[in-house]
């Protein structure tokens, strides 16, 4: 089931009280049920808005049924009785974008953005920060669920639309097909043998080669934090791989950070993500919504631009990876936001294979 009919279910007042009784273990009140619902279809509607919308309105009609779902996901987990009690800003702001794009769609891709606060971080609190993932085992292709647990609190942090776009896995290979630049992902995952015990390794992390190449040991140990130390090896056809080269190396029993950057995309793809430039870890729905809003604003506030990059001028190298974006975003959000009303209620989650 797509993540927009998952959503529907939760529009039913009984549907959604069993959700809530299973996650907080008491009565959805009538307001409360009245206020999550309307958000549901208020998000809905947008959704569909968009399909039908020209370029030049459907990014922010997109923002705004993220925002809508964003919300009613807040209500459902948080006190908050009703909307008004929700933060009223989205808690997103963009810096400096009028002096960056007076260079042309150029500098587009390094536009940034920063958390205030809003909406941003009340979904940050009330998904976790986190979502569902996998540790491979044996034998493979095995696997056992694994949360993925991001930075608890991002106000504050400030990214680029480059940062979002490298990092997700839904746009991993684009971006790095476009730019020609390696992305700040990998395709790879985890892999444990038997049950964590004092004194063994930890799980093996695997890194695979991508469209840019393979990492070196040296770029993997600063992008994924690990110590100096730390043994890298290098590995020929790898058993669990498809083929071709691969980095290896064993988390230590009390290294998080190595299975905070565990992801498995939408597809079921494996990927290892590196924390962002300031070091915070976000999932992949707190990065899809920075990025909705992103090109939401471009089209609000800079419209002619957002023509200009459609127009095949020169320095519109952004145009595929913006077009790679929004289909991402229709796809990809409902279906996060479904997988988080899941997660938060304690319904078992289906990763793909």
């Amino acid at each position: 089931m797509d993540g927009l009919r998952e959503l529907a279910l939760l529009e039913s007042r009984d549907y959604l009280e069993i959700r809530f009784q299973q996650r907080h273990q008491r009565e959805l009140s009538a307001s409360k049920a009245r206020s999550i619902i309307a958000h549901l279809i208020q998000g809905r509607d947008y959704w569909a808005s968009a399909q039908g919308a020209s370029d030049l309105i459907r990014p922010l009609l997109q923002y705004y049924g993220a925002l809508a779902f964003a919300r009613a996901a807040i209500l459902f987990q948080g006190r908050e009785q009703n909307e008004e009690a929700l933060t009223g800003g989205h808690g997103l702001k963009a810096i400096q974008w009028r002096q960056e794009l007076s260079q042309g769609p150029r500098a587009l891709l390094d536009l940034r953005i920063r958390v205030t606060g809003g909406t941003m971080q009340q979904i940050a609190n009330a998904t976790g920060n986190h979502e569902p993932s996998r540790i491979y085992t044996a034998p493979f292709p095995s696997w056992n669920l694994h949360r993925r647990v991001g930075t608890p609190s991002i106000e504050g942090a400030e990214v680029r639309i480059r940062d979002l776009l490298n990092r997700l896995p839904a746009t991993i290979k684009m971006y790095e097909r476009v730019t020609g630049l390696r992305a700040a992902a990998y395709p790879g995952f985890a892999f444990e043998v038997g049950e964590r015990r004092p004194g063994m390794p930890g799980p093996e992390v695997i890194v695979f080669e991508g469209l840019a190449g393979l990492p070196t040991p040296d770029e993997l140990r600063s992008a994924l934090q690990l110590s100096e130390d730390q043994e890298i090896h290098e590995r020929q056809n790898h058993q669990w791989g498809q083929g071709g080269p691969a980095r290896t190396y064993y988390m230590s029993r009390d290294d998080d950070i190595s299975e905070r950057c565990l992801a498995t995309g939408a597809d079921g793809s494996a990927w290892v993500i590196t924390p962002m430039p300031d070091g915070t870890v976000w999932s992949q729905l707190l990065m899809m919504l920075a990025l909705s809003f992103c090109l939401g604003a471009l089209v609000r506030y800079h419209p002619t631009l957002w023509m200009d990059l459609a127009g095949q001028a020169r320095g519109d190298i952004a145009l595929p990876l913006v077009r790679h974006a929004q289909e991402a975003i229709d796809q990809q959000i409902p279906h996060l936001m479904a997988q988080h009303f899941k997660l938060r209620a304690g319904v078992p989650i289906e990763v793909p294979i």
